[in-house]
């Protein structure tokens, strides 16, 4: 979308795609991976991992995407922009998943009551 509405890979246009990536695309797709999991899993409350993990995320998403965007929109041919996202976005997944696993101070092991 980004780059229909402003096509080119100038630098004051990368720099532009990647702030407005970073102010509405992140913090949207960071809540819906914590929040979405969390309801399918049947989560009593499901913005628990949103409130104890998503300014993790979303600071270490800033420098990650931050960079990938930047070397996407000035580097990578529009052609070949799908596939480039679809890569560094299974490894931001897989961070995700990593981090989700990590249990905070709010999670209890139940098997050790």
């Amino acid at each position: 979308m980004l780059e229909r509405m402003w096509p080119g890979g100038g630098a004051k246009r990368v720099v532009w795609k990647v702030f407005l990536d970073q102010l509405f695309a992140a913090p949207a797709t960071i809540s819906v991976f914590y929040v979405g999991l969390s309801v399918l899993e049947g989560r009593q409350d499901p913005f628990e991992d949103w409130r104890e993990k998503f300014w993790t995320s979303y600071k270490t998403g800033v420098v990650y995407w931050s960079t990938m965007q930047a070397v996407n929109f000035s580097l990578v041919p529009p052609v070949a922009r799908t596939v480039f996202v679809g890569g560094i976005t299974l490894i931001w997944t897989v961070f995700l998943c990593h981090l989700r696993q990590q249990r905070g101070k709010a999670h209890t092991d139940v098997s050790s009551d």
